[in-house]
Parts: C-alpha cells; sequence; structure tokens
C-alpha cells in the first residue's frame, strides 16, 4: 500500500490551516498544520514531507526566510528536493524573486480548496 502524501502547510491564520487541512483530506493526503515558520521547520525536519506550502506573511518570519533557512540548515541536507510553494496575498510579493529562490510555484491567497489541490498535484507530477 503506498505511503499517504504528506504537506506541511505552514500559515498564521486559522482559517487558511482549516480550509487546507479539509482540503487535503478529502484527497487522501496528510496535512501537518503549522501556526509559524519555526513550527514549520521543526515538522519539516521530523516528518520529512512531500511538499511544503509556506504563506509569505507570517507571524514570526517570511515565508522567503523559512524557505532560506531550509536551503542552509545542515538538518535538510538530504531534503532539499522537498518542492516548496508559496501562498502570497494577490500579487504583493515578487513571484518572481521567489521563482529565482527556487519556490516550485506560488499561489494567491485567498484561494479556493480546490485551487490548492491542484497546485499540489501540479508539483507531484
Amino acid at each position: 500500500m503506498e505511503k499517504k502524501k504528506e504537506i506541511v502547510y505552514i500559515d498564521s491564520e486559522r482559517k487558511y490551516r482549516k480550509k487546507a487541512k479539509s482540503a487535503f483530506e478529502e484527497v487522501g493526503y496528510r496535512a501537518i498544520l503549522c501556526r509559524s515558520g519555526v513550527e514549520g521547520l521543526q515538522k519539516i525536519a521530523l516528518k520529512k514531507p512531500d511538499v511544503v506550502i509556506v504563506d509569505y506573511h507570517l507571524s514570526d518570519v517570511s515565508g522567503e526566510e523559512v524557505y532560506t533557512r531550509f536551503l542552509t540548515d545542515q538538518r535538510f541536507r538530504v531534503m532539499r528536493d522537498i518542492p516548496f510553494i508559496a501562498l502570497t496575498n494577490n500579487g504583493k510579493v515578487d513571484r518572481s524573486k521567489l521563482y529565482n529562490l527556487g519556490f516550485s510555484a506560488c499561489l494567491g491567497k485567498p484561494f479556493r480548496p480546490r485551487e490548492l489541490v491542484e497546485f499540489v498535484e501540479d508539483v507531484f507530477a
């Protein structure tokens, strides 16, 4: 039996965490929800997920900072192929900069649950 795909979802906003959890579980993925960048990095190290989704505007650090720490921290050296998706507030972030850093995709907020799942499935493909 194939292991469920695991997604670390990092967002300070509870309503988006709830929306993501229900969307992912509906299609058979396991959602690991995090409220902060620091918590997200801890969960990534512990769970080694299939994909990470991080809001650009977190309460503690930026999504860009989470990704930069992921790339430079030796704990993640063997996990560098995990795709990262950035959540942005509709064009208020330089998407080309995020792509140049190495993000796999950028999705604007607010999003529809199905749209979020489709972004993740495109990254898995």
